[in-house]
């Protein structure tokens, strides 16, 4: 098989539309080269043949990756096998028209390599290719053109709606800008705030890919980065794109891994443990003796809130919707549980387990069902702290209602306010980190998904099916290796 027959075996896989992305400054530019292989081919063609080679194979084992290239670039271009291949992973393939010398580190790993592509003369007698006589820079390293070669898997949001327009895709691998660093993503954390920005309740310019926690090891970092290095253990919060395999993340977002706190931990526990940090310390500081209202107390966030609470020397009263959701809020320190489906007056129900009075604070994550309740459920100048809106946004009220309840406090607050500064962010993460270490706070990862499975995962979430935290693992065998050790 030449060169030129390389790229019709893969041209379902490569279309005009890649080479754009991929190789060409303009559309009309890659549709030319795209004719062109068509008559010719060229080195273009080869490492086209390469890429898609990439997809649709098995991935080589590190051990391999030498090999495993030089080996199809041989069959590729008809070499006889005594093709000479350096010591140094280096191979020189010589044949007419094609001329390619280049570093194999692995089929998709080839961040120190540089393709030297020279004159190359076609059947007529002239250069072509749109990478001859062009110095390419796989990667970014070395001069040229920057060429992204390896495609990576992520979720993309084309449209908002409902879980089905979480598409899995594959996209151009995030190069890192000043200041910011790409990491490898070995978790991310999946949350209301996901299905808020899938939704278009808060707006994200289209497409975008979910998610907005995460930990993972930094694997490239750009200029002027001080706080982090490659190789770090870290995670982050509030930092879109996180349902993918590797994120670009601003470096002075990143959290530091112990190396005591695991990578699914920190992707469990960093954003709702800082939310948890300054809901009861900042928000409304809980102080022993208060009794507390927590809505949803077997959620992720709810077991949070209810093990922090208890462990600050107040009361938590939660709601659920299932007897097995109680005995989970109970098992994390609720002293009193409340079905919602089971009483008609819930704020009546809330004062009784609470010798008719009314509560301090009420902790409400889910918004439009419970919100009149919640303050119901208020004494006077009581403090109705609501993060969040499960099932719904809260209508539009007079407010009026909150002097009518016993002059009512409403805070309506979000994360990003209370991290605003680094220090700020460190100081929460550290305590966050220190409460998981002193069995405070008991992370509960009770759902793993692998990419594909993101629309499942968020149809989960929604529908109430879950207790815990759930997680989505870019690494599908991850999740294998997992349940195995459990098992």
């Amino acid at each position: 098989m030449t060169a030129s027959s390389a790229y019709p075996r893969f041209k379902r896989l490569v279309s005009a539309h890649e080479l754009h992305l991929f190789f060409a400054p303009t559309r009309e530019e890659a549709a030319r080269a795209a004719e062109r292989m068509d008559a010719d081919g060229d080195q273009l063609a080869l490492l086209l043949a390469l890429k898609s080679y990439q997809r649709i194979g098995r991935f080589p084992r590190p051990e391999e990756y030498p090999e495993a290239v030089v080996d199809f670039v041989r069959r590729a271009v008809e070499l006889p096998e005594d093709t000479p291949v350096m010591a140094d992973g280096r191979t020189a393939v010589r044949k007419r028209r094609v001329v390619h010398s280049s570093t194999l580190d692995g089929l998709g790993l080839l961040s120190q390599t540089r393709v030297q592509s020279r004159r190359l003369s076609s059947r007529r007698g002239r250069r072509t290719g749109l990478l001859a006589g062009n110095r390419i820079a796989i990667n970014g390293v070395g001069g040229g053109r920057a060429v992204n070669w390896r495609a990576m898997r992520a979720i993309q949001v084309y449209e908002v709606g409902g879980p089905e327009v979480l598409q899995e895709a594959e996209v151009d691998q995030p190069r890192p800008g000043p200041g910011e660093a790409i990491v490898e993503v070995a978790a991310s954390g999946v949350n209301f705030l996901d299905v808020y920005h899938r939704e278009g309740r808060y707006s994200l310019p289209l497409p975008f890919t979910p998610g907005t926690e995460g930990a993972g090891t930094v694997v490239e970092v750009g200029p002027g980065v001080a706080d982090v290095a490659v190789g770090d253990r870290v995670g982050w919060v509030e930092i879109p794109g996180t349902y993918a395999e590797r994120a670009v993340v601003d470096s002075s977002r990143l959290v530091p891994l112990p190396d005591d706190i695991g990578f699914e931990t920190a992707a469990a526990v960093l954003l709702q443990g800082m939310t948890a940090h300054y809901l009861v310390k900042d928000a409304y500081p809980v102080q022993g003796g208060d009794t507390v209202l927590v809505h949803a107390a077997a959620g992720g966030m709810g077991l949070l809130l209810t093990q922090l609470i208890t462990h600050l020397g107040g009361r938590v009263i939660g709601t659920t919707s299932t007897t097995a959701k109680a005995e989970l809020a109970k098992r994390a320190g609720a002293a009193e549980v409340i079905l919602s489906s089971a009483v008609d007056d819930l704020a009546a129900e809330v004062r009784r387990l609470n010798g008719g009075q009314g509560l301090p604070v009420v902790f409400d994550g889910v918004g439009a069902h419970t919100f009149d309740a919640s303050l119901a459920s208020l004494r006077p100048r009581g403090h109705l702290v609501l993060f969040g809106a499960a099932s719904g946004a809260v209508p539009p009220f007079d407010p009026m209602r909150l002097a009518h309840g016993g002059s009512l406090t409403l805070i309506r607050p979000s994360l990003g306010h209370f991290i605003a500064d680094r220090s700020e962010l460190l100081r929460r993460a550290a305590d966050v980190f220190e409460w998981v270490r002193s069995k405070a706070l008991e992370v509960t990862v009770t759902g793993r998904y692998a990419l594909s499975e993101a629309a499942q995962a968020h149809s989960d979430l929604e529908a109430r099916r879950t207790t815990g935290k759930l997680l989505v693992v870019p690494d599908a065998a991850a999740i294998g290796r997992r349940e195995e050790t459990q098992s």
